[in-house]
């Protein structure tokens, strides 16, 4: 993936965000967060890991009690080894379901997201086209809203990716009924952490 090869380098190493389901109330509602996220990834071959630095906006539109749409506007990098690719155009988005939801003791949702990327390395533009879905089961007592579950994520050259099954864990906390904040990991596909903090209108 060196070389000739660094087009696909991007795309191996992306853990999208999901987010939780505690961020929205019951009926109509609107929420925007900014992110930051780190992610480290294995490569296949002697290329070694990958480590990749983002930050973005996040609006979510909750239209129904059982659906939420959402976007992603902003930046990211890669390096690996020698490489350092500057920070460029990141942007996608996706939607959730929530198959049950408001309970009092246990929710269910499903989130499928895609994304693009581009970046410059030594002259060159390199770009790449990722997709996940995850299945989460969440728990909200009080302020805090804890999720959990798995992810497949697949990419635009996902035969070079070590995995493509893992898992998220994640947690938001409400301060005041519209500001909250938000920290999410991912683990087996690759190491990655997101935090963000978040406002309800």
């Amino acid at each position: 993936m060196i070389a000739g090869v660094f087009l696909l380098l991007p795309a191996l190493a992306r853990s999208e965000y999901v987010g939780g389901e505690g961020k929205s109330k019951p009926g109509l509602s609107v929420s925007i967060e900014p992110v930051f996220g780190l992610t480290k990834r294995d490569m296949t071959g002697d290329e070694g890991s990958l480590t990749s630095l983002r930050f973005f906006l996040r609006p979510t539109f909750k239209i129904y009690d059982r659906v939420a749409f959402y976007g992603n506007i902003g930046a990211a990098d890669y390096h690996q080894g020698d490489a350092d690719g500057a920070l460029g155009l990141l942007a996608g988005g996706g939607a959730k379901v929530f198959l049950i939801a408001h309970n009092q003791y246990i929710n269910l949702y499903a989130d499928g997201q895609f994304l693009t990327f581009a970046s410059n390395y030594d002259g060159d533009g390199h770009r790449f086209f990722a997709y996940q879905f995850a299945l989460l089961i969440s728990h909200k007592d009080d302020n805090w809203n804890i999720y959990a579950g798995p992810k497949y994520a697949q990419l635009q050259n996902g035969a070079h990716a070590d995995q493509k099954v893992g898992i998220v864990i994640g947690m938001d906390y409400s301060v005041t009924p519209m500001v909250f904040f938000t920290a999410e990991m991912h683990n087996f596909t690759d190491d990655a952490l997101y935090m963000g903090v978040g406002y309800r209108f």
